[in-house]
């Protein structure tokens, strides 16, 4: 008898405390506001459509590394969602991007609930009004809750590290896949800054299918144009001028079709020249027209991003601006862009952590010297690894005009995942010739 209330009392107690939790959430659901119902109704979906969603990501690699990465990143990308809204609007008390987007998100909303549709069309712009737009979308689904939005954004992040890591694998079939699956999924900043509701999380995503459709181009495989074509698309609604950084930086990678093997047949080679410099005639005169350029020269471009200079060296984290007319400061703007704040120059704790973090990449640099040595030299024959040089050299010119910390962390993530390519590269010679069936498979 003993025996039996043993094993019949494990279970019973289970069917109490579930029913207790229940009760609880029932309670809870019924008097909360609806920022709170929706934390927990959009939390509950992510966490059903993960349970289907991760194993099918992670089917095409052995083993069980890449799944137990996926899931710890899904779960801390949400908890850094949470801890950034904390910062909007328990730190800074709602003096954040986030809280406009999550009132005209609210506005739209009830606009689509209404079928006004003429309320919302001229929202579908560019820029600030395309996240209004969104939002507002988005908002029409799950209702108003600026708590779940945080996490829809945060979980449309983690899908953009993941279109990174595919770019890389297929790039790179021997590269280091555990090191930038650590670094692109776990990284500090890609945590945390492509995040919340606003510009940085959805940027991540469309960067990252772009980087992924580049790929399965350059593997001369077309079903990559359309994913290439929405992820610019994507970009120029929300930041023309990155969208324009990254089509010229891949229709210049295929211009420029260095020495040794060429991966790319010459039918592949101009097919995609004739859809990425398709892309590039599209994408350039609204990049410019966006940033209010006059003119594309280079007295032009100088002005107008000595003008942008000077508009980000304000507040406790600005720091001493950088001669960008002189090219022999490159290295500091890329010293800067990639390392800085040095520990000695912060003055808060958010500063005290990004400084670490730069110290951080300090390491990795160090660490794996001889990688970025090869990658650099495998740029010679290798389309994608000079697709990806040019973006961040491209990248360095365009926001050393950042003389601002803050604003600096937030952009950098922009163009971590490619930087940590280059790190986790590891084999000599010209990884985009190797095919692996369970990697190029969709």
């Amino acid at each position: 008898m003993l025996n039996v209330s043993i094993w019949r009392f494990p279970p019973l107690l289970f069917l109490v405390l579930l029913t207790s939790l229940a009760v609880g959430l029932g309670f809870f659901m019924v008097e909360a506001n609806y920022d709170w119902q929706g934390l927990v109704l959009v939390a509950g979906g992510i966490g059903i459509l993960a349970i289907s969603l991760i194993p099918h990501l992670a089917r095409l690699e052995r083993g069980n590394f890449l799944l137990k990465v996926l899931v710890c990143a899904l779960v801390l990308k949400l908890v850094a969602a949470m801890v950034r809204l904390w910062f909007a609007f328990g730190v800074y008390g709602g003096i954040a991007d986030a809280s406009g987007y999550h009132s005209w998100g609210t506005a739209i909303a009830q606009h689509i609930w209404r079928l006004e549709f003429e309320q919302v069309v001229p929202f579908f712009q560019w820029g600030t009004d395309f996240i209004r737009f969104f939002t507002g979308v988005l908002y029409s689904l799950i209702g108003p809750t600026l708590y779940g939005g945080y996490l829809v954004y945060a979980f449309l992040a983690f899908l953009g590290s993941y279109c990174f890591y595919r770019a890389f694998r297929i790039a790179f079939p021997q590269g280091n896949k555990r090191l930038y699956a650590i670094l692109v999924f776990l990284f500090p900043s890609i945590l945390f800054w492509p995040n919340g509701i606003g510009k940085d999380a959805l940027i991540f995503l469309c960067i990252g299918l772009s980087a992924y459709g580049s790929a399965l181009l350059i593997q001369e495989r077309l079903q990559g144009a359309p994913l290439l074509v929405i992820g610019l698309l994507a970009t120029l609604c929300i930041r023309p001028h990155i969208a324009a950084l990254l089509a010229l930086a891949l229709m210049l990678a295929f211009l420029v079709r260095g020495v040794g093997k060429q991966p790319v047949r010459p039918a592949s080679f101009i097919t995609g020249l004739l859809v990425v410099g398709g892309l590039a005639w599209f994408l350039l005169p609204r990049a410019i027209a966006f940033i209010g350029l006059d003119e594309l020269s280079t007295e032009a471009v100088f002005s107008f991003l000595q003008l942008r200079q000077s508009l980000t060296f304000q507040g406790g984290s600005a720091f001493q601006i950088i001669d960008i007319s002189n090219p022999l400061t490159l290295p500091l703007a890329m010293g800067t862009l990639f390392f800085r704040p040095f520990p000695w120059e912060a003055h808060n704790l958010q500063a005290l952590a990004q400084s670490l973090e730069g110290v951080l990449v300090i390491g990795l640099v160090l660490w794996r010297i001889k990688s970025l040595g090869k990658a650099i030299a495998s740029s010679i024959s290798n389309i994608y690894m000079r697709y990806i040089l040019i973006y961040i050299l491209a990248f360095v010119i365009a926001f050393s005009v950042v003389s601002n910390f803050g604003i600096l962390a937030r952009e950098r993530a922009m163009m971590l995942p490619f930087f940590f390519m280059l790190i986790a590269y590891d084999s000599p010679g010209d990884h985009i010739m190797g095919k692996p069936k369970e990697i190029l498979a969709l």
